[in-house]
Protein backbone atom coordinates (compact mmCIF):
# COMPACT_ATOMS: atom_id res chain seq x y z
CA UNK A 1 0.00 0.00 0.00
CA UNK A 2 3.17 2.44 0.57
CA UNK A 3 3.69 2.21 -3.10
CA UNK A 4 0.01 2.78 -3.77
CA UNK A 5 0.28 5.88 -1.42
CA UNK A 6 3.78 7.05 -2.59
CA UNK A 7 2.87 6.68 -6.77
CA UNK A 8 -0.98 7.63 -6.88
CA UNK A 9 -0.71 10.63 -8.72
CA UNK A 10 1.59 8.82 -11.67
CA UNK A 11 -0.54 5.52 -11.18
CA UNK A 12 -3.54 8.05 -12.07
CA UNK A 13 -1.27 9.78 -14.74
CA UNK A 14 -1.20 6.35 -16.03
CA UNK A 15 -4.86 6.19 -16.32
CA UNK A 16 -5.73 9.40 -17.32
CA UNK A 17 -3.16 8.51 -20.59
CA UNK A 18 -5.08 5.53 -21.42
CA UNK A 19 -8.66 7.31 -21.33
CA UNK A 20 -6.79 9.80 -23.65
CA UNK A 21 -6.31 7.39 -26.38
CA UNK A 22 -9.23 5.48 -25.82
CA UNK A 23 -10.69 8.94 -26.99
CA UNK A 24 -8.27 8.95 -29.75
CA UNK A 25 -9.23 5.62 -30.71
CA UNK A 26 -13.55 6.04 -30.75
CA UNK A 27 -12.99 9.11 -33.11
CA UNK A 28 -11.18 7.34 -35.45
CA UNK A 29 -13.52 4.28 -35.21
CA UNK A 30 -16.12 6.94 -35.90
CA UNK A 31 -14.80 7.92 -38.99
CA UNK A 32 -14.17 4.47 -40.18
CA UNK A 33 -18.06 3.59 -39.47
CA UNK A 34 -18.60 6.07 -41.94
CA UNK A 35 -17.35 3.84 -44.52
CA UNK A 36 -19.99 1.35 -45.58
CA UNK A 37 -17.74 -1.84 -47.11
CA UNK A 38 -17.53 -4.32 -44.53
CA UNK A 39 -13.97 -6.05 -45.18
CA UNK A 40 -12.51 -2.64 -45.76
CA UNK A 41 -14.27 -0.64 -42.13
CA UNK A 42 -13.10 -3.95 -40.19
CA UNK A 43 -9.33 -3.85 -42.11
CA UNK A 44 -9.22 -0.55 -40.79
CA UNK A 45 -10.37 -0.93 -37.58
CA UNK A 46 -7.60 -3.52 -37.07
CA UNK A 47 -5.14 -0.80 -38.38
CA UNK A 48 -6.56 1.76 -36.22
CA UNK A 49 -6.23 -0.31 -32.89
CA UNK A 50 -2.70 -1.96 -34.00
CA UNK A 51 -1.65 2.21 -34.36
CA UNK A 52 -3.16 3.23 -31.35
CA UNK A 53 -1.92 0.64 -29.25
CA UNK A 54 1.58 1.08 -30.36
CA UNK A 55 1.08 4.76 -29.75
CA UNK A 56 -0.26 3.89 -25.94
CA UNK A 57 2.21 1.59 -24.96
CA UNK A 58 5.11 4.24 -26.35
CA UNK A 59 3.39 6.41 -24.25
CA UNK A 60 3.08 4.22 -21.13
CA UNK A 61 7.41 3.61 -22.15
CA UNK A 62 7.71 7.45 -21.85
CA UNK A 63 6.36 8.17 -18.83
CA UNK A 64 7.75 5.00 -17.29
CA UNK A 65 10.86 5.53 -18.34
CA UNK A 66 11.19 8.73 -16.95
CA UNK A 67 9.95 7.93 -13.55
CA UNK A 68 12.54 5.01 -13.65
CA UNK A 69 15.08 7.86 -14.52
CA UNK A 70 14.24 9.86 -11.26
CA UNK A 71 14.05 6.95 -9.18
CA UNK A 72 17.83 6.03 -10.11
CA UNK A 73 18.96 9.46 -9.39
CA UNK A 74 17.01 9.11 -5.46
CA UNK A 75 18.53 5.81 -5.46
CA UNK A 76 22.25 7.02 -6.09
CA UNK A 77 22.05 10.00 -3.66
CA UNK A 78 20.69 6.75 -0.52
CA UNK A 79 17.36 8.31 -0.58
CA UNK A 80 15.49 5.59 -1.99
CA UNK A 81 15.92 1.62 -1.89
CA UNK A 82 16.00 0.11 -5.93
CA UNK A 83 13.01 -1.50 -5.99
CA UNK A 84 12.71 -4.22 -9.30
CA UNK A 85 8.85 -4.19 -9.57
CA UNK A 86 7.52 -0.71 -8.95
CA UNK A 87 6.95 -0.06 -12.88
CA UNK A 88 5.23 -3.56 -12.94
CA UNK A 89 3.19 -2.75 -9.85
CA UNK A 90 2.51 0.69 -10.84
CA UNK A 91 1.14 -0.87 -14.18
CA UNK A 92 -1.09 -3.20 -12.23
CA UNK A 93 -2.91 -0.37 -10.02
CA UNK A 94 -3.27 1.78 -13.35
CA UNK A 95 -4.74 -1.27 -14.88
CA UNK A 96 -7.26 -2.34 -11.77
CA UNK A 97 -10.41 -0.58 -13.14
CA UNK A 98 -9.80 -2.61 -16.51
CA UNK A 99 -9.33 -5.58 -14.65
CA UNK A 100 -12.69 -5.46 -12.51
CA UNK A 101 -14.86 -4.45 -15.69
CA UNK A 102 -13.43 -6.99 -17.90
CA UNK A 103 -14.12 -9.80 -14.90
CA UNK A 104 -17.48 -8.41 -14.36
CA UNK A 105 -18.27 -9.17 -18.19
CA UNK A 106 -16.97 -12.47 -18.25
CA UNK A 107 -18.28 -13.44 -15.04
CA UNK A 108 -21.86 -11.71 -16.42
CA UNK A 109 -21.67 -12.94 -20.00
CA UNK A 110 -20.50 -16.88 -18.89
CA UNK A 111 -23.03 -17.07 -16.44
CA UNK A 112 -25.83 -16.02 -19.15
CA UNK A 113 -24.32 -18.62 -21.43
CA UNK A 114 -24.50 -21.51 -18.62
CA UNK A 115 -27.49 -20.77 -17.19
CA UNK A 116 -29.53 -18.39 -19.60
CA UNK A 117 -30.41 -16.31 -16.77
CA UNK A 118 -31.08 -12.10 -18.29
CA UNK A 119 -30.05 -10.87 -15.36
CA UNK A 120 -26.59 -11.70 -15.73
CA UNK A 121 -26.99 -11.18 -19.32
CA UNK A 122 -27.05 -7.48 -18.58
CA UNK A 123 -24.32 -7.30 -16.33
CA UNK A 124 -22.35 -8.64 -18.95
CA UNK A 125 -23.41 -5.89 -21.29
CA UNK A 126 -23.29 -2.63 -19.01
CA UNK A 127 -19.59 -3.71 -18.00
CA UNK A 128 -19.16 -4.81 -21.94
CA UNK A 129 -19.77 -0.81 -22.42
CA UNK A 130 -17.56 0.25 -20.33
CA UNK A 131 -14.66 -1.91 -20.75
CA UNK A 132 -15.05 -1.37 -24.70
CA UNK A 133 -15.35 2.72 -23.76
CA UNK A 134 -12.11 2.53 -21.92
CA UNK A 135 -10.01 0.10 -24.01
CA UNK A 136 -11.53 1.18 -27.12
CA UNK A 137 -7.75 1.18 -28.28
CA UNK A 138 -7.80 -3.09 -28.25
CA UNK A 139 -11.23 -3.01 -29.93
CA UNK A 140 -10.27 -3.34 -33.35
CA UNK A 141 -7.73 -5.90 -32.59
CA UNK A 142 -10.22 -7.83 -30.61
CA UNK A 143 -12.87 -7.95 -33.25
CA UNK A 144 -10.15 -8.56 -36.06
CA UNK A 145 -8.98 -11.65 -33.94
CA UNK A 146 -12.59 -13.19 -32.86
CA UNK A 147 -14.74 -12.46 -36.20
CA UNK A 148 -15.13 -16.06 -37.07
CA UNK A 149 -17.19 -16.16 -33.81
CA UNK A 150 -19.47 -13.54 -34.72
CA UNK A 151 -22.49 -15.30 -35.84
CA UNK A 152 -22.34 -16.94 -32.39
CA UNK A 153 -23.16 -13.29 -30.40
CA UNK A 154 -22.59 -14.50 -26.88
CA UNK A 155 -19.39 -16.08 -27.57
CA UNK A 156 -17.95 -13.65 -29.41
CA UNK A 157 -18.64 -11.56 -27.12
CA UNK A 158 -16.48 -13.31 -24.10
CA UNK A 159 -14.00 -14.20 -26.57
CA UNK A 160 -13.77 -10.26 -27.11
CA UNK A 161 -14.54 -9.68 -23.05
CA UNK A 162 -11.29 -12.39 -21.92
CA UNK A 163 -8.96 -10.74 -24.72
CA UNK A 164 -9.75 -7.39 -22.62
CA UNK A 165 -8.44 -9.31 -19.83
CA UNK A 166 -5.46 -9.75 -21.45
CA UNK A 167 -4.46 -7.43 -23.53
CA UNK A 168 -3.65 -4.74 -19.88
CA UNK A 169 -1.26 -7.29 -19.07
CA UNK A 170 0.88 -5.93 -22.38
CA UNK A 171 0.30 -2.35 -21.07
CA UNK A 172 1.61 -3.62 -17.45
CA UNK A 173 4.38 -5.07 -18.68
CA UNK A 174 5.52 -2.16 -20.99
CA UNK A 175 5.26 -0.03 -17.83
CA UNK A 176 7.79 -2.30 -16.09
CA UNK A 177 10.03 -2.58 -19.19
CA UNK A 178 10.41 1.31 -19.48
CA UNK A 179 10.65 1.74 -15.43
CA UNK A 180 13.54 -0.74 -15.86
CA UNK A 181 15.26 1.00 -18.27
CA UNK A 182 14.82 4.33 -17.14
CA UNK A 183 16.37 2.80 -13.69
CA UNK A 184 19.27 1.84 -16.03
CA UNK A 185 19.70 4.95 -18.01
CA UNK A 186 18.99 2.93 -21.27
CA UNK A 187 17.02 4.66 -24.24
CA UNK A 188 14.57 2.46 -27.00
CA UNK A 189 13.90 6.36 -28.71
CA UNK A 190 16.16 8.88 -28.14
CA UNK A 191 15.14 12.46 -29.25
CA UNK A 192 17.57 14.91 -30.97
CA UNK A 193 16.81 18.31 -29.31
Amino acid sequence: MKLLKNNFYDIIRLYINQIGIAIFSLVLYTAVGMVDVDNLTLTLKILISVFAIIFYFVLLYTVMWEIGAKDKIRVDAGRQERSRFKGLAMGLFANVPNFICAALCVAGQGMFMLYGIEGFKTLGAIFNLIIRLFTSMYLGVLQGVFIGFADNTDLYFLLQSLGFMLLPLLAVLVTHFGYALGMKEKKIFSFKK
